[in-house]
């Protein structure tokens, strides 16, 4: 049965349906990939210096998780490959042509795949991705100016217009925040249509 999702005041409701929608409506099942992210905002982005450090070609960038299990093993939560890179400080990268994974820790948790023109990378702390940025989760695909992963909070975000389409779902938001660990994504200014499925048994 399709849906009309209206504006502004049912932003809580959106929340809760695409909770479900991200588990069992418009996903299955994700191919790896890699890439981090860049600045473009006051206070989002690190500051770059003017000097450049070093330049080079070909570079994986890996964030992991500050928190671990005692005596587990160290999980990354976000790698990227990127094809063009320039280390602006001594933790602060500057890349293009990137390609990037988000992990979730929860058991059945998708990995979120991203492709991006250009970007920036801070250790231990964040990846900025921008220029064209396209992420697949299971079936659905998301075209988004830029996104920023926290790496402390665990969460994905954009504060600019996103369109996301899928096999059950045609939405556009002005904002977005994905938690890969709760498989839990929230969108503000909702249009568009979602179809949602009875779960199959």
């Amino acid at each position: 049965m399709d849906k009309r999702l209206i504006h502004g005041t049912l932003a809580a409701y959106v929340a809760a349906v695409l909770s479900l929608f991200v588990l069992a409506g418009c996903g299955k099942g994700l191919t790896a990939a890699s890439a981090p992210p860049a600045p473009d905002k006051p206070g989002r982005a690190p500051v770059m210096d003017d000097q450049v450090t070093m330049d080079g070609r070909g570079l994986d960038l890996r964030l992991f998780d500050n928190n671990p299990t005692p005596g587990g093993p160290r999980k990354p939560t976000f790698w990227a490959h990127v094809k063009v890179f320039s280390q602006t400080g001594q933790d602060i990268w500057s890349f293009e042509d990137a390609r990037a994974v988000i992990y979730g820790n929860s058991e059945g948790s998708e990995e979120i795949v991203l492709d991006a023109g250009k970007g920036s990378f801070q250790e231990t702390k964040m990846a900025y991705l921008k220029d064209g940025v396209v992420a697949h989760v299971g079936d659905m695909k998301l075209d988004l100016s830029d996104i920023e992963w926290l790496n402390d909070e665990r969460l994905a975000r954009s504060d600019n217009p996103v369109a996301i389409s899928g096999n059950d779902c045609s939405l556009k938001a002005s904002s977005l925040r994905m938690f890969p660990d709760k498989k839990q994504l929230i969108l503000t200014n909702v249009s568009g249509t979602l179809r949602m499925r009875r779960n199959e048994q």
